[in-house]
């Protein structure tokens, strides 16, 4: 019983430290925004609100298919063709922070995260794991307990994941 008492506390905490990564955070002007594929058209519809900060670029990840949609989203909302750069190689959320915080090598200004609040956490932890400790924008409203839950389960199992492939000595 000890052992599930200790899991339901850090469940519990984890829940908390969580919650923090669903406030809006002041965008500064001229930072890159990531945007990571899934639920495209809520996730395209928060970038786009970004626009007013003027971004320098906005960094479109997913499988090709999934790119070409925020694309054609974001060239709907007004987002001009020139600020959009596709990262078409990831296929999951560590391959899109993986591969984004690669191509941001050398950018020194602000960073803004874009994704659901439910998958903010895992995103953004897996982008400061990698080196870019982004700003968090959440494409939608608050998070459900289930879906807190459900992402705190997949949270740690992509954590086991990259800490074993450190523990090998070789990258993700």
């Amino acid at each position: 019983m000890a052992g599930r008492d200790g899991m339901q506390a850090l469940t519990e905490h984890l829940i908390r430290r969580f919650l923090r990564h669903y406030r809006r955070p002041l965008v500064p002007t001229g930072a890159v925004v990531l945007v990571f594929a899934g639920d495209n058209f809520n996730r395209m519809k928060a970038a786009a609100e970004l626009r007013r900060a003027s971004p320098r670029h906005y960094i479109l990840s997913g499988r090709p298919h999934e790119v070409a949609q925020l694309r054609d989203l974001a060239l709907g909302y007004g987002i001009p063709a020139s600020s959009l750069v596709a990262e078409t190689r990831a296929t999951n959320t560590i391959t899109n922070a993986r591969n984004c915080v690669r191509m941001l090598r050398g950018w020194r200004g602000p960073v803004i995260l874009v994704t659901d609040d439910w998958h903010m956490p895992r995103a953004a932890w897996l982008c400061a794991w990698y080196g870019r400790d982004p700003l968090r924008w959440c494409a939608t409203g608050t998070a459900s307990e289930t879906h807190i839950r459900r992402e705190a389960r997949t949270w740690w199992e992509n954590g086991v994941t990259v800490f074993m492939a450190w523990l090998r000595g070789g990258g993700i």
